[in-house]
């Protein structure tokens, strides 16, 4: 009889200590989890911001190309192309 009462606190034991071990690795995998969300929520948010600049430097491509074949419009050369300075008194560069 006091074999069966070692065998059962033995188990008990044993089952106890799995318990806190299973315990311990679902928080670990939670806090990994959490971790994995918040990525997936940056790389969303990045994506979105890229998704945002494809439209409008595609909305410019669609206007230049729409002016290029309705309007026959044509980029000027880079050598004619004077930039504006901002304070009056100066040069314009090329």
């Amino acid at each position: 009889m006091r074999a069966l009462i070692y065998v059962i606190a033995v188990i008990c034991l044993i089952s106890a200590v799995a318990v806190v071990g299973v315990r311990h690795e679902n928080r670990i995998s939670f806090i990994e989890l959490q971790a994995l969300y918040q990525e997936r929520d940056n790389l969303n948010i990045e994506w979105r911001r890229l998704l945002l600049e494809q439209a409008a430097l595609s909305r410019y491509k669609q206007l230049e190309d729409w002016a290029s074949s309705n309007l026959t419009m044509e980029s000027p050369e880079q050598q004619i192309v004077l930039l504006v300075p901002e304070n009056e008194n100066a040069e314009p560069t090329e």
